[in-house]
């Protein structure tokens, strides 16, 4: 079960903000359910961080973009 993300993320193009996340972690050796499920909590997780910084009705999907690096050096920094 996925417990990061928020409304923000049923913003249009959100959608395709989740597929570029799983096709990147694809395209980086990652098997499909696994990189499904991890694009699921980043993209999540980047939508949480949006949502914060500028608001759940005011975070765009480009805002979900730029947080992604964050999200990523955050998991890095635990060891995930």
């Amino acid at each position: 079960v996925n417990h990061t993300g928020n409304p923000c993320l049923a913003a249009a193009g959100s959608g395709d903000v989740l597929s570029g996340v799983i096709g990147a972690l694809m395209a980086g050796g990652v098997r499909g359910r696994e990189a499904a499920a991890m694009g699921a909590y980043i993209h999540g997780a980047a939508g949480d961080l949006a949502a914060e910084r500028f608001g759940v009705r005011s975070a765009r999907p480009l805002d979900v973009i730029e947080m992604i690096p964050e999200v990523l050096k955050k998991l890095e920094a635990e060891g995930v």
